[in-house]
């Protein structure tokens, strides 16, 4: 499910927020995990939070809000913003993402404003490239890849493995999700996909790779050599980037 916050201290302007959030997620049948910070927010506080969220709608009538989108910004750059005054003033982009901003009119001009910003967000956040995306029978998921350590297939079910240590759990079977991951994804088994950036070694005796967190995952028979050669030529070219970064 994709997670969001909203960062507003006006209780008064929180609650009509929280009113016209949850109509349109009614209306268009979405689903959302939203957070709600309610009060000025340290780096530690956000730190715990700020890797799961894939947009955040943030309040300038008070400067903690500025701070808080930059912090945020810096600890998860592929976190959409969403930044409003509720009253008229000159909003310029304040981060180098693409920000949306807009009034928060308390009328309904002011909601359909809203609504349609989280529209564009949504919509962006489900044809983004660098993001998993599933809608399923109970909700909408939406995980960037590079957090994601494997996938695991277990009968009906596939496990989303992630490097926050949440796992997520989907009613499908391994192979129609296998197209909305990228190359860095490699098939090491009928029951596994592992994310390469996380793979620390192979141990070809026990046919097994091993995970940068400690996991040890198997390696079949059938996928062994596919899986070893792609491995390879991931590493080298995960090698050669880092050669011309280091050289330019």
């Amino acid at each position: 499910m994709i997670c969001a916050a909203v960062f507003e201290t006006d209780e008064r302007v929180r609650e009509l927020l929280r009113e016209w959030m949850v109509e349109y997620l009614i209306q268009e049948n979405r689903e959302l995990n939203l957070l709600w910070f309610t009060q000025d927010v340290t780096e530690e506080k956000l730190e715990k939070y700020a890797k799961k969220l894939s947009f955040a709608v943030i309040s300038l009538d008070r400067e903690e809000g500025r701070k808080a989108g930059e912090l945020l910004y810096r600890l998860n750059p592929e976190c959409r913003l969403a930044y409003y005054r509720c009253a008229s003033c000159a909003l310029e982009p304040l981060l180098p993402t693409r920000p949306s901003a807009f009034f928060l009119r308390k009328d309904e001009k002011g909601k359909e404003e809203l609504q349609k910003v989280l529209g564009r967000i949504l919509e962006e956040l489900s044809g983004a490239e660098d993001l998993f995306f599933y809608e399923g029978r109970k909700g909408m998921y939406c995980i960037p890849l590079a957090h994601i350590l494997y996938l695991q297939s277990d009968l009906k079910y596939v496990e989303v493995h992630t490097a926050s240590g949440e796992g997520l759990r989907l009613f499908s079977r391994l192979s129609p999700l296998e197209p909305r991951l990228d190359g860095r994804f490699v098939r090491i088994h009928k029951s596994y996909i592992v994310n390469s950036r996380y793979v620390e070694s192979v141990d070809k005796a026990a046919h097994l790779v091993r995970l940068s967190g400690g996991e040890a995952l198997p390696v079949s028979d059938a996928w062994y050599g596919r899986a070893l050669e792609r491995l390879r030529a991931l590493k080298a070219q995960e090698e050669q980037r880092e050669l011309k970064v280091k050289n330019d």
